[in-house]
């Protein structure tokens, strides 16, 4: 594989990498997300009060009541599925914006973290709400997302939400599904794909503690694929980016070797290799 100043050629490895060290950097986070001991949560939208619609669906269990979440972190998996679920009356009525704040606040969220691939555990998340197969099916849902986006106010995602890594990760992903970026056209994932950077250097310049930018690449590669445009060309010379990625290769690498080598130690471990 070739190595091309300091990012490899294949993008598809890239990614995947970036996925991998999402995936580990979340894992203590997604422990937390479903302990007892929750911390108390004003459940403000982060998009600003003033940008919020008034429709978005309230989940019978919020951060903000600890009791009724203790009970709910107890429950077993398909109960809190049925708990969460949203009424199929709202499901009809609710705005595409609505819609999107409903499916980014599920409370179950964090369960797209806890499988081996995001594509598997929101695979997993579809079947088991109604509302993100809503979202797929909505001829909006790509232009709702631009705006959203514009209007995203990261100081208050962070004042707001205790997992504000997590959501944002978890908002990147959803975007980047093909039924949500066939919605738009080659000029609005244009646009989409410049104000995707431009939010991965403001987090470069002035969030890199808090947020990681491996969604915002997963959502900028996932942007330009679909119009055959080169990630290497438009973003690998952003130094946020490559900086990213060579700490997701090294950390792939990192983790490949140990891999071999405990297979050298113990020939009987053949997890790796595909029979």
């Amino acid at each position: 594989m070739k190595f091309l100043g300091g990012i490899y050629e294949n993008k598809k490895i890239v990614v995947l990498a970036s996925i991998c060290l999402i995936c580990a950097l979340s894992v203590v986070a997604v422990l937390e997300v479903f302990a007892t001991d929750m911390p108390n949560s004003e459940n403000k939208t982060w998009l600003g009060e003033d940008k919020a619609t008034v429709d978005a669906y309230n989940f019978p269990v919020s951060l903000d009541d600890k009791e009724t979440w203790v009970e709910f972190a107890a429950m077993e998996i398909t109960e809190k599925y049925r708990v969460c679920q949203i009424p199929k009356e709202k499901l009809n009525d609710i705005s595409t914006q609505g819609l999107i704040e409903t499916c980014v606040s599920y409370p179950i969220f964090g369960n797209i973290f806890a499988f081996d691939s995001l594509e598997i555990g929101y695979d997993r998340l579809k079947e088991n709400f109604d509302g993100f197969k809503a979202l797929n099916e909505r001829k909006d849902a790509g232009e709702t997302f631009l705006k959203m986006y514009k209007d995203m106010d990261l100081d208050i995602l962070i004042e707001s939400d205790p997992y504000s890594t997590l959501r944002l990760t978890f908002f990147n992903f959803i975007i980047s599904q093909d039924e949500i970026l066939d919605t738009m056209d080659e000029e609005m994932r244009a646009e989409f794909a410049k104000i995707v950077l431009e939010k991965i250097n403001l987090i470069g310049k002035k969030y890199s503690e808090q947020f990681s930018i491996g969604g915002s690449i997963v959502l900028l590669d996932s942007i330009l694929s679909k119009d055959n445009i080169s990630f290497e060309s438009y973003a690998g010379s952003n130094k946020y980016v490559r900086k990213h990625l060579e700490l997701c290769i090294q950390s792939m690498q990192n983790e490949m070797f140990d891999m071999a080598e405990d297979c050298d130690q113990n020939p009987n471990n053949k997890y790796w290799i595909e029979e």
